[in-house]
């Protein structure tokens, strides 16, 4: 069978705030355009961010290349999820319950996991190997390390790369342990008071994007 309408109902919207016409829904170039991406990673969120909807703070195709406009859109920000895309279509990504910073040394705490989407979804929670969770500044992103980092890129979005990586204790996260980056989002989570004005909004945003394509994905088996 397909995904229940319980199930949809549970999954956040995917929203994109416009210069004009403020929070409006969007589709994701990462995620998969039925439910399941989505879902999986709702499921291994702390409980604080499970009803929350998705905020696109930032996208490679939306918002441009540049490393400043990356941290204009990011810094101070709590509970996002980062995922990416590579040339072979592999999907993956890591979550930040600690706000982005701009600096040279590695900061975050042990909430943080990493994960593979597709091929085929996996979680990778804190060894406790390690608080080396990221390292953000301009001349690129580092996310684990110990020994190789779980996923690095480049100052321009461009190059990427992800090997074993002892903070988490995760293989290559990518189809190569070195990939090129197709596309790069962060999204974060919608706070109380714009949830509010939200509602009422639902069939409107159900209809601009919230869950495309839901008739042609499978549901889980397990």
């Amino acid at each position: 069978g397909g995904w229940s309408e319980d199930l949809i109902s549970k999954l956040p919207y995917l929203l994109w705030r416009d210069d004009d016409r403020g929070l409006i829904g969007c589709v994701s170039d990462v995620l998969g355009a039925g439910p399941g991406d989505l879902g999986r990673i709702c499921d291994e969120l702390p409980r604080r961010c499970r009803e929350r909807h998705w905020e696109l703070l930032y996208s490679s195709r939306r918002s441009g290349l540049s490393m400043n406009t990356f941290f204009r859109c990011v810094v101070g920000k709590q509970d996002t999820v980062l995922v990416v895309k590579d040339e072979c279509a592999h999907t993956f990504g890591m979550f930040m319950g600690f706000p982005w910073k701009s600096q040279r040394d590695f900061y975050g705490r042990g909430e943080s996991f990493v994960f593979k989407i597709k091929p085929e979804f996996q979680k990778y929670s804190w060894t406790r190997s390690n608080s080396m969770f990221a390292m953000t500044n301009p001349t690129g992103l580092l996310f684990g390390g110990g020994f190789k980092a779980a996923i690095w890129l480049d100052e321009d979005f461009n190059h990427g790369a992800s090997g074993y990586c002892p903070t988490w204790g995760n293989p290559p996260l990518s189809a190569h342990e070195t990939f090129t980056c197709v596309h790069l989002e962060v999204w974060g989570m919608v706070s109380d008071r714009e949830e509010e004005m939200l509602c009422g909004a639902g069939e409107l945003l159900q209809q601009m994007g919230r869950h495309v394509g839901l008739a042609d994905e499978p549901a889980p088996t397990s």
